[in-house]
């Protein structure tokens, strides 16, 4: 392999990597726990947009209940976020 065909698929490996990042950005991700009485959002890069909580969640007795319900919530996502990127960087992987 000479340094032109070198040169040229380090290039493409750059523009792959760029483009799983902008889907990564781009793919909404989220996860809930308990029903829905905890909603996490986000985005397929491990953002998180927003934290939603049911007003039925501040009448439960238990701390400890709450706290394994978003817990679990944030579990969820991070394991959604995982099974999302892994589909992004397949799809793109594919197309090269």
């Amino acid at each position: 392999m000479d340094n032109d065909e070198m040169l040229r698929q380090a290039e493409e490996l750059q523009k792959r990597m760029v483009e799983a990042e902008k889907a990564l950005q781009d793919k909404e991700v989220s996860a809930q726990s308990g029903g829905g009485l905890v909603v996490i959002e986000g985005t397929a890069n491990g953002k998180v947009a927003g934290v939603f909580l049911d007003p039925a969640l501040f009448n439960v007795e238990s701390r400890q209940m709450a706290e394994d319900l978003l817990t679990a919530a944030v579990n969820a996502f991070q394991d959604n976020v995982v099974e999302a990127a892994r589909a992004i960087s397949t799809q793109i992987l594919k197309h090269s």
